[in-house]
């Protein structure tokens, strides 16, 4: 081959060798330079020139046998193409040039060798679907391009470059588009611009390459906004692998102009959702590849994002402000969290951001599911950010005090992400909620707890991986109360019972929680009893779960359920208060279906007989009881309320004996065998007992007979006979004791056969009598036995000096384990791992104890009445609320037997009142706003009152508030609207019929009732969530019969169904305001009516008419109006100007046209408004001057057509605040001067930030308009001034207070004026200082004499704007600021100049706050300080000549200040 190469090597093979460079070289496919590579290059060009046919010929002949030579192999072209060795040894590195790059470099060879190049770049056609040009020769070619030093022909190289785009494969049109910025020089750029712009509208495919390129050219504005206008357009249509490029050109090219508008366009545009749904499909298929993160199209967006808010400052604002302005649910969308998130991991923006994720979701504007989706379908993307995301969590959580919309969102936010997250994130979570645990907030705990619970329902396995953390928290059961270790014990038993089933992995979990359970239930304290109790049987709703029926292990568990029901039976034996808790909760999982039928059947046969051998007895039981006097002396045993008491099978329920036991003979209790603990397990067990006959069958037949069961009690006794010393302190408080327990016995049987069968309705009625009845006469027995503690129900004393006994425990095949038992909570062989705080020490926990033992012994609660009792009185089931459907408001007009017979299956006024009393506490305890915060390490008689909070409501405290509003809107609020039309019939008969008292007070007390329950309905705050509107419009839609029976307009969306429902909802109360008896109820139906309109969408027509409502009834006559109290009063005022047309006008009525009617004896006016007399002036007043300051709070000069509206507005304003204040002349009452300073300060304050700013800017154009507003203002800035001073002259020691505050804003006012005077251009003269004449609050002048006290108070605004305007008429005008006098031996003179501002401090204070006034123009600033200094040094000479006057002066004077 080397001689037929040598016989036809060509001028080009000639040239290079003798130049230096040999084509053949030992290193395969390199070719080897024996020189130099300058050296080269400069042979080269000598053995060109020195041709006899240079220059032209030779040139050609070179490059054609160049050409010739690269087509003949790729190798050889890929050899030309990269750097050479040197002598053998290779210099290949990214500054080396190859051969090409060499003769590139060479002027004469450029132009036509460029040509040849880039017409090689079409040959290389794609052999894959993907148009991906396997070759690396094209991307060689054009690196030799990049970077010339010199180009020959930029034109020819630019339109030669962008010829062979459209010609060559897509994959080499992308490299050479990018690499065009490398290539084309500055001249060439704009030929180039154009060129890729209108590639971006022929070809989408390349639009990648292109705006790569772009941003390396220097575009001119419009070019710019051509191509982001174009870039735009493609937006939506983009692929979704280009997005993050496109993403990132938008933002970095962005300009501080336009950066909002490229965001909004970003955030309309760029479909998350859908992005999210296509990666998900994606990663779904390939679930067992791993991905890497640039292979990741969502996250390469996130990053371009985050890089363009990284580089402009001015894109992250323009995000901010984006995000925030969003007002509407549904046009948040799920990049708005993306790139909150983002923003987040930014630490100067990260408290910004934490602030709007706070405000948009109580706002109802990020709603759970769009964090859940964000979360759930954008995982990958967000793997960076997992950090924000957790402290983001945590910080709407403790930030949710008040607001349980805040922590269902960061619940949402949990529960997300430990779903999709990877098992580090998953630790992460687990450990921040039992942080949460661990804080003392009973929100943060609820709502740790319930994600933990969430969690374990529905991902155990995962959750089972950390358990450890979960059982961590058994070292602090003293923090958490009942309910929240209720949901704890129910997490720890089903990760046991995972655990169980399974790999066993968690180290024993049953046998340390088992030894947790023993220590609880073997402690001698109640309280750690009854933990014990909720361990063991949250193990038997665990293990005899009916969810477990085709475990292969089902009767291992069912017999460890037994047996852990039984160590609860053991371990209580000594304690009855703690095994009816453990019947109750047992009761409550077995009504709910979590118990399995053959776990009920074993606890329904070993309790039912039981219960009877216990509390029934029959007629021969009685008669041995009496005949062996199984009673105390004076008070023998009598049976109450039985059916039929002289037949032989007739049942009793016995209370009363068995009460007697300790103090009846030992003889008579070993024979009857009574024991008295038992009475407080009666009601437990019962309810045990139907709540397995339902589950069994249904039905309550077998126990039916006790609905006709008597009480066996005490003889009846007259309540005076019980005073009398006959009677014992013993036998009064065993009577409480049996009636107490006769109470719950009764009870309990309406909670348990209410609604069972049709037949009981009449019974059960009758059973609800009885409680009344028993609970009237135990009230009246409360009166005289002030020392009854309920049995069973007193606080436990502890037991002192408690030694500790090692207990040996042996579990499965773990050694023994000794844990020491005590009163508090530890468990031993469970990890001690700090996951909450450091475990205190035993001798801080035992001198707690000791100190609470003797503050509860000390602490003995006192019963007074039933009211104080209910309590510990058995809970009332919602279900019997059911009852009200049958109440009767009205007397029977005749006395027959059927009349009768239909009354005793009715309800009467009295039960109906106790029904709604409870109904209503039921509803205050469950919907009213949560409880504060408690610190974590809080004393336990703090946290043991806010865990005992829940005492009398453990049933609606199990229930959520969602469930249980819509249960009592849908099944009791109709009766309630029926029973509040017959009431309201009833109370205004057509014809003169007289009610009597008594009947009329229970009617209005009925009313009352009800109406206060809708209002607690419609208070819930969670009612204006967006996730609650469904339940809202039921809710209002059972308010209004006509909502119900209306056929619903499936056109309507949901915001139109609302406005339509909260209308007709609106309109039917509406119709009761003509109907109520009193005022207060009025009062009370005015705030539903008001509850209502701000439901609506659009409440500004429901609003106005709830202004008329509540004008209406400030203007009728009340039977109870001397029993109105001051908010009742101000309520209805504030209401009636509030919702008018015009506040302003309303305001001006009442204080020109009302208020003075007093006073003047207007008898027109005084009639028209009853509520109005000298007692209530005070309450008129305080309303007027509220509303008044609400108004100038909610002033907008955007809110007017133009600007003399504007004025005219302020003008009124001015004019109501004079009026006011004008009323101290007239009325020196201390309340009235207490609001007017109050009020008064808050106004002049409000003034000057929102309206002196506009009056500034319109002056020149208005000042005649606003110097009549100063001359108002200016006579109630005197009166106040006056105000101030009588209060310092009267010593009026409760207002002192606010005299400094109020003196220092009147002080500001000169200042502010001076600075708007000075901003408009008018002459120093205009304003001056002028010493006025003291006059007292009635306008009367005072000698200086009597100025004792008041020569620093010179604080007031006495600024008259007109020459013609002078209240005082001989003024004495001077040109300085006199010096403020130092006041000696006065505590309170010297807290009014602290307070006060002398006239150097306003001046700075001016000067701080000018540029609210001033425009800042150097002229205009170089002008005022001019005046200042002039002014300056005139108040320097008067305050020298000042305190010169003033140590030749005896007496002090109060100095005004006078602006003119």
């Amino acid at each position: 081959m080397a001689p037929a190469q040598k016989k036809n090597k060509s001028i080009f093979h000639t040239f290079i060798s003798e130049a230096g460079l040999k084509l053949e070289s030992h290193v395969e496919g390199v070719h080897e330079l024996t020189v130099e590579p300058s050296i080269f290059r400069f042979n080269l060009i000598q053995k060109i020139k020195s041709h006899p046919q240079y220059p032209d010929k030779v040139i050609d002949m070179f490059l054609n046998a160049l050409q010739e030579y690269l087509s003949l192999d790729d190798e050889k072209f890929k050899a030309c193409l990269q750097p050479p060795s040197v002598n053998g040894k290779s210099i290949y590195d990214s500054t080396s040039d190859s051969l090409i790059r060499i003769l590139l470099s060479i002027d004469f060879f450029q132009t036509t060798l460029v040509d040849q190049l880039l017409e090689r770049l079409p040959t290389f056609i794609s052999e894959s679907d993907h148009d991906i040009i396997e070759s690396p020769i094209p991307q060689l070619i054009l690196k030799q391009l990049k970077w010339l030093d010199n180009v020959v022909n930029p034109p020819q190289l630019t339109e030669k470059i962008l010829e062979m785009i459209p010609i060559t494969p897509l994959g080499i049109q992308k490299e050479i588009i990018t690499s065009l910025p490398d290539i084309i020089i500055d001249s060439e750029q704009k030929a180039v611009i154009r060129e890729l712009i209108k590639l971006i509208d022929s070809d989408y495919r390349l639009i990648v390459p292109i705006l790569d390129a772009l941003p390396h050219f220097t575009l001119e504005e419009d070019l710019m906004c051509n191509v982001q206008k174009t870039v735009f357009d493609r937006l939506e249509s983009a692929d979704l692998d280009d997005l993050a490029v496109v993403v990132k050109f938008l933002l970095q090219t962005s300009s501080p102009d336009d950066a909002y508008n490229v965001v909004q366009q970003i955030r309309e545009k760029v479909d998350f959702h859908s992005i999210g749904e296509l990666q998900n499909e994606a990663l779904n298929s390939k679930k067992h590849q791993k991905r890497k993160k640039e292979q990741i199209p969502e996250a390469l967006i996130l990053d371009s994002i985050k890089l363009g808010i990284d580089i402009h400052k001015f894109v992250k604002d323009a995000w901010l402000k984006a995000i925030s302005d969003v007002n509407i649910t549904k046009n948040h969308k799920i990049i708005d969290i993306l790139i909150l998130l983002i923003l987040h991991s930014i630490p100067s923006t990260k408290k910004k951001v934490e602030t709007i994720f706070h405000k948009k979701i109580v706002g109802g504007l990020f709603t759970p599911d769009l964090l859940e989706n964000t979360i759930k379908y954008h995982f990958e993307g967000l793997r960076e950010y997992f950090s924000d995301i957790l402290l983001l969590s945590e910080c709407l959580l403790r930030s949710s005090q008040q607001q349980t919309t805040v922590s269902r969102a960061a619940c949402t936010l949990y529960r997300s992400a430990f779903l999709v997250f990877e098992p580090y994130q998953q630790q992460e979570i687990v450990a921040s909620l039992v942080t949460h645990i661990g804080c003392g907030s009973p929100i943060e705990i609820e709502s740790a707890l319930s994600v933990l619970s969430h969690l374990v329902r529905i991902d155990i396995k995962k959750m089972s991986r950390f358990a450890i953390f979960v059982k961590g928290l058994l070292d602090y059961l003293d923090n958490l109360n009942i309910d929240q270790i209720r949901i704890l014990f129910d997490v720890i038993s089903k990760l046991v019972y995972e655990d169980a089933n399974y790999d066993g992995s968690n180290g024993g979990l049953l046998a340390e929680f088992s030894i947790v359970i023993q220590k609880q239930l073997s402690n001698p304290n109640e309280k750690y009893k009854q933990i014990g109790v909720i361990g063991a049987l949250a193990l038997v709703q665990t293990l005899g779960s009916t969810q477990n029926t085709g475990n292969p292990n089902h009767e291992k568990m069912i017999s460890t359920a037994i047996e852990s029901f039984s160590k609860i039976e053991r371990y209580c034996a000594r304690s009855m208060t703690c095994l009816a808790f453990a019947y109750d909760e047992l009761a409550w999982f077995i009504s709910n279906g979590m118990l399995e039928l053959s776990l009920v059947d074993w606890i329904y046969t070993k309790v039912e007989n039981m219960f009877s051998d216990t509390y029934i007895i029959d007629n021969d039981d009685l008669a041995k009881l009496r005949e062996d006097h199984y009673y105390l002396k004076e008070m023998p045993i009598e049976v109450w309320f039985g059916a039929d008491s002289n037949t032989d099978d007739s049942l009793k329920f016995n209370v009363y004996p068995m009460l007697c036991e300790p103090h009846v003979s030992q003889e008579l209790r070993m024979q009857h065998l009574f024991k008295r603990d038992h009475i407080i397990c009666c009601c437990s067990m019962l309810r045990l007992v139907q709540a397995c006959l339902k589950v069994k069958g249904g039905s309550l037949t077998e126990i039916g007979a006790l609905l006709s069961t008597g009480l066996l009690l005490y003889e009846k006794v007259d309540i005076e006979r019980m005073k009398s010393d006959d009677y014992s302190k013993l036998i009064r408080e065993t009577a409480c004791d049996a009636l107490f327990y006769s109470i719950n016995w009764c009870r309990e049987l309406v909670n348990d056969f209410w609604g069972s069968d049709v037949d009981n309705q009449k019974n059960v009625i009758s059973k609800l009598r009885h409680v009344i009845e028993l609970e009237k006469l135990l009230n009246d027995l409360l009166e005289i036995t002030p020392s009854f503690q309920p049995f069973g129900f007193t606080t436990p004393t502890p037991t002192k000096n408690v030694k500790s006994n090692t207990v040996s425990v042996v579990v499965g095949s773990m050694a023994k384990n000794f844990i020491k038992t005590g009163a508090t909570v530890r468990r031993s062989g469970v990890s001690k791992s700090k996951i909450i705080s450091t475990r205190r020490s035993e001798v801080e926990k035992d001198e707690e104890q000791n100190k609470g033992t003797s503050e509860s012994s000390n602490c003995t609660p006192k019963f007074a009445s039933v009211s104080d009792l209910r309590p510990l009185m058995r809970e009332l089931v919602l279900p019997v609320f059911g009852m009200l459907k049958y109440g009767n408001i009205k007397n029977p007009t005749n006395d027959n037997e059927s009349t009768k017979m239909v009354d005793d299956a009715q309800l009467r006024p009295a039960e109906i009142v106790y029904l709604l009393e409870d109904l209503k506490r039921k509803l205050d305890f469950k919907l009213s706003s949560p409880v504060s915060n408690v610190p974590f390490f809080a004393k336990k008689s703090k946290k043991a009152e806010l865990g005992n909070n829940s005492d009398g409501f453990a049933l609606i405290a199990r229930q959520a508030s969602l469930d249980i509003v819509k249960q009592v809107s849908l099944d009791y609020v109709p009766h309630l609207l029926r029973q509040l039309d017959l009431i309201c019939e009833e109370l205004n008969p057509t014809d003169d019929v007289i009610i009597e008292d008594d009947v009329e007070e229970t009617l209005q007390r009925c009313l009352q009732l009800i109406l206060e329950i809708i209002h607690r309905l419609l208070c819930w705050t969670e009612l204006r969530s967006l996730d609650n509107k469904e339940t809202l419009i039921t809710v209002l839609k059972q308010l209004c019969p006509k909502a119900l029976s209306s056929v619903p307009k499936f056109t309507l969306v949901q915001s139109e169904v609302l406005q339509q429902t909260a209308n007709e909802t609106f309109q039917y109360l509406h119709n009761f305001a003509s109907r109520l008896p009193t005022a207060n109820l009025a009062i009370l139906l005015h705030k539903i009516l008001k509850i209502i309109a701000g439901f609506a969408p659009n409440s500004s027509e429901l609003f106005a008419k709830s202004g008329e409502v509540a004008r209406n009834f400030a203007s009728r006559t009340w039977d109870d109006i001397n029993k109105l109290d001051s908010e009742s009063i101000i309520y209805l005022v504030r209401n009636d100007i509030r919702h008018s047309s015009n506040p302003i006008d309303r305001i001006k009525f009442y204080a020109i046209d009302i208020l003075p009617s007093l006073e003047s004896r207007n008898d027109n006016i005084t009639e028209s408004y009853p509520l109005l007399n000298r007692n209530t002036f005070p309450h008129f007043y305080k309303a007027l001057f509220i509303e008044l300051v609400e108004v100038l709070q909610e002033f907008r000069p955007g809110n007017f057509n133009t600007i003399d509206e504007t004025l005219a507005h302020i003008s009124n304003t001015v004019e109501c605040l004079q009026k006011l204040v004008s009323f101290i002349r007239i009325n020196h009452k201390r309340n009235v001067l207490s609001v007017t300073l109050k009020y008064g300060r808050s106004f002049i304050d409000t003034f000057l930030k929102q309206m002196l700013p506009l009056m500034d800017k319109h002056f020149n154009s208005y000042r005649d308009e606003i110097l009549n507003i100063f001359k108002t203002f200016q006579m109630s800035t005197r009166n106040l001034q006056a105000l101030c001073n009588h209060v310092k002259v009267n010593k009026e020691s409760q207002l002192s207070a606010m005299v400094p505050l109020v003196k220092k804003s009147l002080e500001i006012v000169i200042f502010q004026v001076k600075g708007l005077i000075q901003h408009n251009g008018l002459p120093l003269s205009t304003f001056f200082l002028g010493e006025l004449k003291h006059r007292d609050i009635d306008g009367r002048e005072v000698e200086s004499d009597d100025q004792k006290d008041d020569s620093s108070q010179k604080d007031d605004v006495n600024s008259v704007l007109d020459e013609d305007y002078d209240d005082d008429g001989d003024d004495k005008d001077v040109e300085n600021i006199e010096e403020e006098e130092e006041e000696e031996n006065n505590d309170a003179e010297d807290d009014d100049n602290e307070s006060s501002v002398n006239a150097t401090d306003a001046e700075e204070i001016y000067s701080s706050k000018r540029k609210r006034f001033i425009l800042d123009e150097a002229e205009e600033d170089n002008d005022l300080e001019d005046s200042d200094n002039e002014s300056t040094r005139s108040s320097k000479k008067s305050r020298a000549s000042s305190s010169a006057s003033s140590s030749a002066s005896t007496k002090k004077r109060a100095s005004r200040r006078k602006v003119k």
